[in-house]
């Protein structure tokens, strides 16, 4: 629209500068050109100014009004939405630390019955053929009447 209007102002103004140097060509009006043209350029200026002042400016400010409005409303959407993530965050923190106890815990439970079975192994490793038969039999070769 905006576009139309300032090519019918151009059309306007041309069509009257047109007549005025149509009659600039006949010798009795050489002093109207001197005083129409500055006037006719005034006079499109002006309008352009008026224009833009009453009727693009406005839209514009007013598409940046809506724009302004739009991006606040996202920014409360996503202020909502950053706290309830910090609350989510903050749950699986607490989570995060309960199962590190737990994993800490199953490693030192895991070391515990690794040592043991380190010393159940040295301690089979060290025994002779006859302590590892009475070990795993049950069976003494010793008789208990002769320790007496």
């Amino acid at each position: 629209m905006f576009v139309a209007i300032v090519c019918f102002c151009a059309g306007v103004s041309q069509t009257i500068i047109g007549e005025i140097f149509k009659q600039t060509i006949s010798n009795q009006t050489k002093g109207v050109m001197k005083f129409w043209k500055p006037f006719l350029l005034v006079l499109w200026i002006a309008g352009i100014i008026v224009l833009l002042i009453f009727y693009i400016i406005p839209q514009e400010e007013a598409l940046n009004n809506e724009t302004i409005q739009k991006l606040e409303k996202e920014n409360e959407l996503l202020t909502v939405k950053n706290v309830s993530l910090d609350e989510e965050i903050k749950k699986l923190k607490k989570q995060t630390d309960s199962l590190t106890g737990k994993i800490v815990l199953s490693h030192k439970t895991i070391q515990n019955l690794q040592n043991a079975l380190d010393e159940k192994i040295n301690t089979i490793d060290r025994m002779s053929a006859l302590d590892l038969y009475e070990y795993f039999s049950g069976f003494t070769a010793d008789s208990t009447r002769l320790k007496q």
